[in-house]
């Protein structure tokens, strides 16, 4: 069995958290002996000890911190490490390090969750350091574009799109009460149609968008181009503004404060298509290891890469079909198909926190949709 170290500046609680403990409760089914390090503990960190899986904390200063790439390089020859994965540019540079002065053995492979544009001297040094990479993974296009244009080399990247299982989704034993339980907890009518995004609310996941796109649905008026108003506020890079504010991309989403439970529908935001990606890989066994029994259906929409349409879309209502040019089109095409016709029984269920929850708050505010948008706190 080969050892996989699995590397991050901040074990805490987010959608990268969520990808990394996937990967580490997936590898030994395929032949890996999973390792951890991390700097900052937190709730990934004690889930990883919960599943004893050997771990290291290395403090990592910055992303050229020779002290922490001597530290990674000590550990992965004493543990036989063949790989190194790191999900930020910091780890990914402190393996890299670790890997050029200190363990040769140890092979890096860097995944891409940001959408961020890198000033020019992180482009330069990316150019650079990148080439001892054995392989970048962008979770979709949009996000390999991100990543070519900061300056990593392009022949190592690969789409690697994340992935839910459907049938970790469908209601299982005692739903019914769950929902019912759920759904008091949060003052939600029985008979309402319920869409749950649970997100960190910061620029990059386009919640903006969303609540305009639902205010359409629900009859509470708003921007007749919501993703206009998104891509203003959010700076993302495609020139095409539906895409950048996509009502959801990348099926599954994870359950927070019991809100899976009241859910008819998972909805995922992100304004750009691969920012939001970081929760689907194995989002659905956090909504059952709650016993929330999850949502009975999940629901993905992304107008901004055509290819990610065709993928993962089993039992998904929202969006079997997206194109639209803009928000409007988005909600009619796409709402109108996932409510059945609904909306005005329609209720958005927002599970998150982050620096723009108190501005979401009073876009919802202001665009009359009152209690029809419930916050539900952190995810």
């Amino acid at each position: 069995m080969r050892n996989v170290l699995y590397l991050i500046n901040h074990a805490g609680r987010a959608g990268t958290e969520r990808y990394v403990l996937s990967l580490v409760e997936a590898a030994p089914a395929h032949g890996w002996r999973p390792h951890f390090a991390y700097n900052e503990g937190g709730a990934l960190s004690e889930r990883i000890a919960a599943l004893r899986v050997p771990s290291e904390r290395i403090e990592m200063r910055g992303p050229f911190d020779l002290r922490a790439a001597r530290a990674l390089g000590a550990y992965c020859r004493s543990a036989r490490i063949d790989v190194v994965h790191t999900s930020f540019l910091r780890e990914n540079y402190i393996a890299l390090l670790a890997r050029r002065f200190f363990c040769p053995r140890a092979e890096v492979v860097y995944t891409n969750h940001v959408m961020l544009a890198n000033p020019w001297p992180i482009k330069a040094a990316n150019r650079l350091m990148t080439r001892g990479n054995r392989r970048i993974i962008a979770v979709c296009g949009a996000a390999r574009e991100r990543l070519v244009k900061n300056g990593n080399d392009a022949r190592k990247i690969a789409v690697i799109h994340n992935a839910v299982d459907p049938a970790e989704w469908r209601p299982g034993d005692g739903h019914a009460a769950t929902r019912a339980a759920a759904r008091a907890r949060h003052a939600i009518a029985g008979g309402a149609t319920v869409f749950l995004c649970a997100s960190r609310f910061s620029p990059e996941k386009g919640h903006r968008f969303l609540i305009e796109a639902f205010a359409l649905l629900a009859g509470g008026g708003g921007n007749a181009n919501g993703a206009d108003g998104a891509s203003a506020s959010n700076g993302a890079d495609n020139a095409n503004g539906a895409g950048e504010a996509g009502v959801a991309d990348e099926a599954g989403t994870a359950g927070a404060a019991g809100g899976a439970g009241a859910a008819d529908r998972a909805v995922r935001a992100s304004a750009s298509n691969g920012a939001g990606n970081a929760n689907g890989a194995g989002a659905a066994s956090v909504a059952k290891a709650k016993g929330a029994g999850a949502a009975d259906r999940v629901a993905r929409a992304s107008a901004s890469n055509g290819a990610d349409n065709a993928n993962g879309a089993e039992g998904a209502g929202m969006a079997d079909e997206v194109g639209a040019a803009d928000g409007a089109s988005v909600a009619k095409a796409n709402g109108a198909s996932a409510a059945g016709g609904a909306g005005s029984r329609a209720c958005l269920l927002l599970a998150g926190d982050g620096p723009l929850l108190g501005e979401m708050k009073a876009l919802a505010a202001s665009l009359g949709l009152g209690e029809r948008v419930r916050f539900a706190g952190h995810v």
